[in-house]
């Protein structure tokens, strides 16, 4: 999975590889989602949870470094 391939709502990521952190923390800001919580994911890679008031929860997962965005969505849809 990479980002480009999952829909964010009220956001688009037109490129399908992944982002540097502060780019993508940028443009999830932008679109109103705020950040909530962290854990820990499978091969030391991160978690990030974004909420937004009127969209559903957006997961984002890090590389272990946390400088990196993999992949990013919202888990139910």
């Amino acid at each position: 999975m990479t980002l480009g391939k999952h829909e964010i709502s009220g956001l688009t990521l037109n490129q399908i590889k992944p982002l540097p952190a502060s780019v993508f923390e940028k443009l999830m800001i932008g679109a109103g989602y705020f950040k909530t919580n962290s854990a820990p994911a499978k091969g030391g890679r991160h978690f990030l949870y974004f909420e937004h008031s009127t969209y559903e929860r957006v997961e984002a997962v890090y590389s272990p470094n946390k400088k990196m965005v993999i992949t990013a969505y919202h888990p139910s849809v």
